[in-house]
């Protein structure tokens, strides 16, 4: 099998240490890289490795030979900026080239535009993946089925996501990273929102999200062009039945903090997604549910599903697919564009 990744950062290099481990005898190819980062291990550590020679790296200086099929590609694991991912989605998407691509899959409304009118136009089959990796954390698929069995009963959700962007790559300047530069698809809606909203509408299947209010803003003292902070407030309706979710998120906290708040009439769930513990609460006794297993396990379930899937020729499912993740971006664009809109205006 012959896979290509574009971006060797920090997430481009773990997908390739979970590849080469998980499929030893895949082929990889990259694409020149402008900006090279170091060889990384799975702590995001600097080590002395030649990275294109420890995993016999075959370097492509463009994608025409991609294009003109003189080299067969089976897959693509689109790695690199944000700002690039559209134009990478729809050159794959025609070629019928099975793509794995990291969020965001735009940086702007233009951008999420193009790809829904896209994909609509051609009716091109669920082929291209999104990569939330959360949908295969046994800690959100454990508050998925609670919340599936209890829906009636949910007064209230909160998601929190906070984490300083010096802490992001600490073997770069957080200055130079994408997550700090607008033109590049950075900020705290991108970077962190965005899956926060894509958790909401994972656990959420099906319902209807309102936006009521929100508030994004410029807060810190950090050296970047993007919002770093943003908290929103939803109403979520199924049926007959509605409550309220918030969204809170920033790229300045220390420590970091992530964790969902789920409160039902007589019990309070709360995921601390760092630490694997689920604590429950109700009116007598506080348990704790400890759940055994490592965040890179996460990312080895979700390329295991997808490099499998290209290899039997199927389609990703629906809850997987660059169409299903349409209503999670239109939701983080819409509050981008309102941010730079009050901001202009101020």
């Amino acid at each position: 099998m012959n896979i290509l990744i574009i971006g060797l950062g920090s997430i481009g290099q773990r997908h390739l240490r979970n590849i080469k481990k998980t499929y030893p005898t895949v082929n990889f190819f990259a694409l020149k890289r402008v900006k090279k980062s170091p060889a990384l291990n799975s702590q995001n550590k600097i080590i002395n490795r030649d990275l294109i020679a420890y995993y016999k790296i075959k370097i492509i200086n463009n994608l025409k030979v991609v294009l003109t099929k003189k080299i067969k590609i089976d897959m693509v694991f689109i790695c690199g900026p944000s700002s690039h991912h559209c134009d990478q989605i729809i050159l794959f998407a025609k070629m019928g080239i099975y793509t794995f691509v990291e969020k965001p899959i735009c940086i702007n409304k233009k951008q999420l535009k193009r790809l829904k009118f896209f994909f609509k136009k051609h009716n091109i089959k669920r082929n291209v993946m999104v990569g939330f990796q959360n949908k295969f954390n046994p800690i959100i698929k454990y508050l998925k089925n609670e919340i599936k069995k209890r829906y009636k009963d949910i007064i209230r959700v909160n998601f929190f996501n906070g984490e300083s962007i010096i802490k992001f790559h600490e073997y770069e300047n957080y200055k130079v990273s994408y997550a700090a530069k607008k033109k590049l698809g950075g900020g705290a809606i991108l970077t962190q929102k965005i899956h926060e909203l894509d958790k909401m509408q994972f656990l959420f299947e099906g319902a209807k999200f309102n936006r009521l209010v929100s508030y994004s803003n410029k807060v810190s003292n950090l050296k970047v062009d993007t919002e770093d902070l943003s908290i929103s407030l939803y109403n979520i309706r199924k049926k007959n039945f509605k409550f309220l979710s918030k969204i809170d998120v920033n790229i300045f906290q220390q420590p970091k903090k992530n964790y969902i708040e789920i409160i039902f009439k007589n019990e309070t769930l709360k995921a601390d997604l760092l630490s694997n513990v689920v604590y429950i609460y109700n009116n007598k006794t506080t348990k704790k549910k400890k759940f055994n297993f490592k965040r890179n396990d996460v990312f080895v379930s979700e390329i295991k599903y997808a490099i499998n899937c290209a290899k039997k020729g199927q389609i990703f499912q629906k809850k997987y697919s660059i169409q299903n993740s349409f209503l999670s971006h239109t939701l983080a664009i819409d509050l981008i564009e309102r941010y730079y809109y009050e901001k202009k205006k101020n």
